[in-house]
């Protein structure tokens, strides 16, 4: 629910700013706050990553059953929370593709992405669980980190989509910027967490 609203805070002031940027065709603009996005998405998804793994072995022994069970879910987790922080600078990347009217292959990856775990991670789930005291999860989540690697690649790299470049002399943050991508995306999510809490 946290990643999820916090998602959802990134997205949605990601691509208010960056239309109305595209909408006045002030380019330099949109490509600024594209980079600001993304520099927020890095920064926050480090932040959470610290938090996680720092709090990963308490969280995974107070919730198991024995110590079993917490040791398969820390091995599980050390390949989750680096796939689930990816979700970060993939939202931020999407939602400014999606400011600049390009919805179909945002969407297309996504898919696409979801449908190679499906295939793929009951092969890797048997492969890589011989043994019940070896890795038996992490080779699901293996997938699901690489598959999201890969389709960052294709999806953001692509010369094709080049309104929006990279620029790592605008990742400097700026807090009027920042504060702007804020308003704007804290209400969604808020409004996302108490839909979440109350269903």
């Amino acid at each position: 629910m946290i990643v999820l609203a916090l998602t959802q805070m990134l997205g949605v002031g990601t691509t208010a700013l960056i239309s109305q940027a595209a909408g006045r065709k002030d380019q330099p603009h949109a490509e600024l706050v594209f980079n600001q996005s993304c520099a927020m998405s890095i920064l926050v998804a480090l932040a959470l990553g610290i938090v996680g793994f720092l709090g990963m072995n308490a969280y995974a022994s107070a919730l198991s059953a024995d110590a079993i069970t917490a040791d398969l879910a820390k091995k599980y987790l050390l390949w989750f929370l680096p796939a689930m922080l990816l979700q970060f600078p993939l939202v931020s990347m999407g939602s400014a593709l999606r400011a600049t009217g390009i919805v179909q292959a945002p969407v297309i990856f996504q898919v696409l992405s979801v449908v190679l775990n499906m295939v793929l991670a009951p092969f890797l789930i048997f492969e890589s669980g011989h043994g019940r005291n070896s890795r038996y999860r992490s080779g699901a989540s293996d997938l699901h980190l690489h598959s999201r690697c890969r389709s960052a690649h294709h999806l953001y790299f692509e010369k094709k989509y080049r309104y929006l470049r990279f620029r790592f002399s605008q990742f400097k943050p700026q807090l009027k910027i920042w504060s702007s991508m804020l308003r704007i995306g804290v209400p969604a999510a808020l409004n996302l967490s108490c839909s979440l809490s109350t269903s």
